[in-house]
């Protein structure tokens, strides 16, 4: 037998180069099946339909106001349009820091300013001073959005829902 072989014989049965084998390939068999079992795949490319529906409703769902609008409770108000004309009753459907929307039995113009304040505290309730931006007939029904023209105080607000 040559030198060679007899050497590689020895080599092949020594047990201190089996450590290293054997732990690279717990290594690697660790790698492949992390990668097999725990990456999150990709998802598949959304189909025409769901891409065409994506793309209508862009920026329709996105909301550009300041403050976010609460709704709750419906609250009854008084709305003074003059101090020469009768008092109208409302309903606070939603309100936020920016202003209230009320829904009247008749429609506001835009840009006018009116007092609202709430019908249960009557005449010791403090008047809040609104800025029409928008009236909406809603049938039978308007819905009028109204921006504050001074942030009332917190204890105010309380008062509208």
């Amino acid at each position: 037998m040559s030198v060679f072989a007899s050497q590689m014989i020895a080599w092949l049965t020594t047990a201190y180069w089996v450590v290293p084998l054997m732990g690279s390939a717990v290594c690697g068999l660790a790698f492949l099946l992390g990668r097999r079992f725990l990456v999150v795949k990709p998802k598949q490319a959304p189909d025409e339909d769901e891409s065409a529906l994506a793309a209508s409703l862009q920026g329709v769902t996105r909301d550009r106001r300041i403050a976010p609008r609460r709704k709750g409770n419906m609250v009854e108000v008084h709305v003074s349009i003059d101090p020469d004309e009768p008092l109208l009753l409302g309903l606070i459907f939603d309100r936020s820091v920016g202003g209230l929307g009320i829904i009247l039995s008749q429609p506001l113009p835009k840009g006018a300013v009116v007092k609202v304040r709430p019908r249960v505290g009557g005449d010791s309730q403090p008047w809040t001073e609104v800025m029409i931006r928008s009236c909406r007939n809603d049938g039978s029904q308007f819905e009028i959005g109204c921006q504050f023209q001074q942030m009332p105080g917190w204890s105010q607000m309380l008062t509208f829902g």
